[in-house]
């Protein structure tokens, strides 16, 4: 604090920064969106939606992927990463022609008829879209029924 008896080396009104806090103040939050950028996600910002739209079909467990795969093709999606939770449980992460994020969660929850039950969730977009998540659900139940008992079929 100045006393009104002292003089200051700067303009009233004016800052009191000198030029090394000027140039932290401009590449500090610079650093910081760099950083953020390095910080492994995947590119365009995909963050994973959570699966709020399920459904539950009957099929053979090692069609599961190829279901996956047909039921993204027809509804005009990508598929991103595959991955293996648990031995239960499959997570797929697609992308839409759109650049949205999409995940579809698939838990084996059971046996019916020597094939496997599985509950099928999924999310579409950032802040999720039930219409198209209904639509993506409904091909990949399609397909895996279309595929249970037989080594291929062809797709529609």
């Amino acid at each position: 604090m100045v006393r009104p008896d002292q003089t200051t080396n700067h303009a009233p009104g004016r800052s009191r920064l000198g030029p090394a806090h000027r140039v932290a103040l401009v590449l500090g939050p610079a650093a910081w969106l760099a950083g953020c950028a390095l910080t492994g996600a995947p590119p365009g910002g995909m963050t994973t939606p959570v699966p709020t739209t399920s459904t539950v079909v009957i099929g053979d467990w090692d069609d599961i992927e190829a279901a996956v795969l047909a039921a993204a093709s027809e509804r005009e999606m990508a598929l991103v990463r595959a991955d293996s939770i648990d031995e239960q449980t499959l997570a797929y992460r697609l992308r839409t022609i759109g650049a949205e994020p999409a995940v579809l969660m698939i838990r084996r929850t059971g046996e019916k008829g020597g094939r496997a039950r599985v509950q099928a969730r999924c999310a579409v977009g950032r802040f999720g879209d039930p219409r198209r998540e209904r639509a993506l659900l409904d091909a990949f139940a399609r397909r895996l029924r279309d595929l249970a008992g037989v080594r291929t079929r062809p797709l529609d």
